[in-house]
């Protein structure tokens, strides 16, 4: 596996991460959080499609986003676990 594969790896678990709270997030909110591009927000999110039922909507900030669906969420783990 090459490195920039692996950087990818990375990025998807991070979004996955974010999108475990049930909450609606931007491209762009996501993007700031890691110190990246949208772009690479966009194709974390498309490699998650493929396991992940993630739903997308378009409008920007006032009404787009990203969420993860409501089956994929796991209640009451923390960070630790």
């Amino acid at each position: 596996m090459t490195h920039t594969r692996k950087k990818r790896n990375t990025y998807d678990a991070r979004v996955l991460h974010v999108l475990m709270d049930g909450q609606k997030h931007t491209q762009v909110e996501i993007a700031d959080m890691f110190d990246v591009t949208p772009k690479t927000i966009f194709r974390a999110v498309t490699n998650l499609k493929v396991n992940f039922k993630i739903h997308t909507f378009r409008g920007g900030k006032l009404g787009g986003g990203i969420r993860l669906d409501a089956k994929h969420i796991y209640f009451g783990l923390t960070q630790e676990q």
